[in-house]
């Protein structure tokens, strides 16, 4: 095991904060996020405006179109990993 690899372990096994990883190993669990939510749908509009009809399909972007939605998949996706947390709270 090399001595990056072997930092890379102690940092996942001490719960280390996303924020506080090293910038490629962040990267590995956007990577991640981006993946496991290919296809997903987000929408823009509150949940009030179904109720008006006034949904349509301008109102839906996907997740990964979403730098911000992305990063907090990845952080809540190491989180539950290395925590054994559960995924929604």
């Amino acid at each position: 095991m090399s001595e990056d690899t072997k930092d890379e372990d102690d940092k996942v096994k001490r719960n280390v904060e996303f924020s506080e990883l090293p910038q490629d190993i962040k990267d590995k669990w956007v990577s991640q996020a981006l993946e496991l939510t290919d296809g997903f749908l987000i929408c823009g509009k509150v949940w009030e405006a179904w109720a008006y009809g006034t949904m349509n399909e301008g109102d839906f972007a996907q997740v990964g179109d979403d730098p911000e939605v992305i990063q907090r998949v990845a952080e809540k996706l190491y989180k539950t990993a290395t925590t054994g947390g559960v995924l929604y709270e």
